[in-house]
């Protein structure tokens, strides 16, 4: 009895710090998306806060791994292994991305809620270039 108390405590702390357990492996509290999926070297890379998505904003994890069935015993698939850089599949790597994000955002400010950033240059930041 004491073992499931201790386990069940493990996950909770888990779960407040924004960091989720899939089938007894972690997952990132932050992702990079980084230059490779843009078409130019002018911007930032863009940090995202997946322990935020999880934990605080209490988003599923098949919202965004909307093909993963939870039941599988493994871990849902990085995006980049489904979406490419290359332009040879339905959604490119970084159009996937500008539909997930920004659709979702988009979505919540449009119904009065709270959201993430809409607008290009709140992501993309632009590398401070010397002269």
């Amino acid at each position: 009895m004491w073992k499931k108390s201790v386990v069940c405590l493990v996950l909770s702390y888990f779960m407040v710090l924004g960091i989720e357990v899939v089938n007894g492996k972690d997952i990132p509290e932050k992702i990079i998306i980084d230059k490779g999926v843009y078409r130019t070297d002018i911007y930032e890379e863009v940090p995202f806060s997946h322990g935020d998505h999880i934990g605080q904003y209490n988003i599923a994890c098949e919202v965004c791994h909307h093909t993963w069935n939870k039941y599988d015993k493994k871990i849902p698939d990085r995006c980049d292994e489904c979406h490419s850089v290359k332009e040879d599949v339905k959604f490119v790597l970084r159009d996937a991305y500008m539909k997930q994000c920004r659709g979702c955002h988009g979505k919540l400010k449009s119904e009065g809620r709270v959201s993430g950033p809409t607008r290009c240059n709140e992501c993309h930041k632009k590398k401070k270039r010397l002269k």
